[in-house]
């Protein structure tokens, strides 16, 4: 059994020598260590499946429920109950066949080698006004509106992608750059 932890992400991730203005990140924890930072303390602990999200002209109307409650989230700490929510399956990408995997480590401090990272390769279409929505997101350090990190290193870091319809060949590099946004 998995619990779900959703953390809406904003930063800019750089694949190759594209970049994507979001990044969402589902967060499962073992429900076996009963909580998130029981299960931080374990390799096995942890998975996060990653979202890049591109902008485009059109609204993409999958969002406009989580939209309407972001609103109410807007300040650190701050929580929403929110009803009639459309189904995780629709609010993400549709091609959930081509992925990235790979151990590695979670992208705020400390940084612990215990996520096992699910990273997609179909980006989710979002508005420049509706990414705006989520820059009126607060942290501690103010608005999010560039919380990224630099590029780390890969080390000896092994990845393995299930292609679904895509050829390895032509996501190698890709394959290669996305890991430079992870921590290490």
């Amino acid at each position: 059994m998995i619990k779900i932890i959703l953390n809406c992400t904003l930063k800019k991730a750089t694949v190759v020598t594209e970049s994507f203005p979001l990044e969402l990140h589902m967060v499962f924890y073992k429900s076996s260590y009963n909580d998130f930072l029981h299960a931080a303390n374990h390799s096995d602990g942890l998975t996060v499946l990653s979202y890049l999200f591109e902008a485009v002209e059109s609204e993409n109307h999958r969002y406009d429920k989580f939209e309407e409650e972001l609103v109410k989230v807007q300040n650190l700490g701050a929580t929403a109950e929110v009803h009639d929510f459309v189904p995780v399956q629709q609010f993400i990408i549709d091609d959930k066949d081509a992925y990235f995997t790979y151990l590695g480590s979670l992208t705020t401090p400390p940084c612990s080698e215990v996520v096992i990272w699910i990273e997609f390769r179909q980006t989710v279409p979002l508005s420049h006004d509706q990414i705006q929505t989520f820059r009126q997101l607060s942290g501690t350090h103010g608005r999010l509106e560039h919380n990224f990190r630099p590029i780390q290193p890969l080390f000896d870091r092994v990845i393995y992608m299930n292609s679904g319809s895509y050829t390895y060949i032509k996501y190698t590099a890709f394959l290669l750059t996305i890991l430079g946004i992870m921590c290490q």
